[in-house]
Parts: C-alpha cells; structure tokens; sequence
C-alpha cells in the first residue's frame, strides 16, 4: 500500500503531471521526456512552494518575478494549458463506459481541438500515422478509448478536477507575470 501525504498544491501538480502522461504519452512521471516540460513543472512547483511557504526546489531558487516571467514564456511556447484544458473536455464529453476510439488532435498554435470518432480501431490508428507522419509539432494527437476513461473518471473522481485547479494557479500566476 502506498500513502502520500501533500498538500492541495502539491496534489494539483501531480494529477497534472499524470494527466500529461496519459494522455499526452510523456513520462514526465518518471522523470524523462522533453526538458521544457520538465522545466514548466520545475518552475510552477517552486512557485507553488513560494505560495504555501515552502523551501524552493534548489533548481529553480529564484524571485516570484522572475519565476513568473519565465513560466509565461514556457507557457507561451508550449500551450500546456490548452492541452490540459482539452483532456478535461475530452473526459466529459467522451467518458462514459461505452467503447468508443477516437483521435484527439490538439493544435497548440491555434488552440483549437479536433475529435474524430472511429468504427474501429485500425481506422484509428491508420489517422494517427497519417497525423504523425506530417511531423507538424504543433499538433499532439492521441489515440483514445472511451471506456478506459470513463473507467479512470469513475475510479479517481477528483483526478481531472485537480488539473483545473493546477491551471488555475499557473494563469493565477502568469497573469502576475
């Protein structure tokens, strides 16, 4: 059995992390995966270390201000926000225990999110190598089966509540910036 025992802030930044990696396929979680992600994350919980009072990660020991300015900029070039925001949708509109594939393809320079249902799960996979091999960065696409969402939402009913509460405090903190 394993207890963690964190603080709201802490929690938020967490589900987000694993929220990332199971819909984003990063792996964030076990500390690998792209160095701007890993950097955001850094930086928003040294901000949130600064909020509750906290000793600062060492990697990230710096003034609010400058925490701040650097976030946005993250935030600027990486639209995690938007993904995020997306996953939430996505689990309600799609999370329920019916079997439905779909390709989600968020486009982080316009913001915009586009579903496309699938029969069947070759038609699927067929779609994410056509998106995948445009090799545009801009788009994440990820397959997804409904059920296995609608079973993690019905299993950890507060687990995508919390990632609204993580990007409440990042915007909290870029609109400071």
């Amino acid at each position: 059995m394993e207890v963690q025992i964190r603080t709201g802030l802490q929690h938020a930044w967490a589900t987000a992390v694993e929220t990332l990696d199971l819909f984003g396929g990063t792996r964030l979680k076990y500390g690998t995966g792209d160095e701007d992600l890993k950097r955001f994350f850094l930086v928003v919980s040294s901000l949130m270390a600064v909020d509750e009072g906290l000793p600062q990660p060492q990697a990230a020991a710096t003034s609010p201000e400058a925490l701040r300015g650097e976030l946005r900029s993250l935030e600027k070039e990486l639209g995690l926000l938007s993904r995020l925001s997306g996953y939430v949708a996505l689990v309600e509109q799609f999370g329920s225990d019916k079997r439905t594939t779909f390709l989600m393809q968020l486009n982080r320079t316009e913001q915009t999110l586009y579903l496309e249902l699938f029969s069947n799960a070759a038609s699927a996979e067929a779609k994410l190598e056509e998106v995948e091999n445009q090799g545009d960065d801009n788009i994440d696409a990820v397959l997804v089966a409904s059920s296995k969402v609608g079973m993690l939402k019905s299993a950890y009913p507060n687990y995508f509540a919390n990632t609204s509460a993580f990007s409440a405090f990042v915007q909290s903190q870029i609109d400071q910036a």
